[in-house]
């Protein structure tokens, strides 16, 4: 994997480089050296990338057929409102456990709406908890 097919796999994913560094257990200083060409990448972080960029693919699919699957839940529309999440914040309040970033949510969703134009991606309610 070059320089530039690192970079292209990260925004493709959509996740910022203090993401992948974490995922990959790594410096952020040494994703941008991958980034930049001034360090080579080792066979396992091509790996991990790939792997990642194969699960993203695998949920996108996954939301697609199951969308198909179940028919539209929007009787006005004949089509599908899917919640999609502003930050990190709302993200991790609506998915306790979840391992992603809401911009790589964002990105996600939007290739499903490509893929199923019946979609309208809707902004997820805020979990504001100074409000309380």
């Amino acid at each position: 994997m070059t320089a530039a097919e690192f970079r292209v796999a990260r925004e493709r994913l959509n996740v910022s480089g203090e993401w992948l560094a974490a995922r990959l257990g790594v410096a952020l200083r040494t994703v941008r050296r991958w980034e930049a060409g001034a360090s080579p990448l080792n066979a396992g972080v091509e790996r991990e990338v790939l792997a990642l960029l194969d699960a993203t693919e695998a949920f996108v699919q996954s939301v697609v057929q199951t969308l198909r699957q179940e028919g539209p839940d929007d009787s006005r529309t004949g089509g599908w409102q899917l919640l999609v999440f502003l930050d990190d914040a709302t993200y991790f309040a609506h998915h306790p456990d979840g391992e992603w970033s809401a911009s790589w949510h964002r990105a996600a969703m939007g290739r499903v709406a490509e893929q199923v134009p019946e979609v309208s991606l809707e902004w997820a309610p805020s979990h504001d908890t100074s409000a309380s």
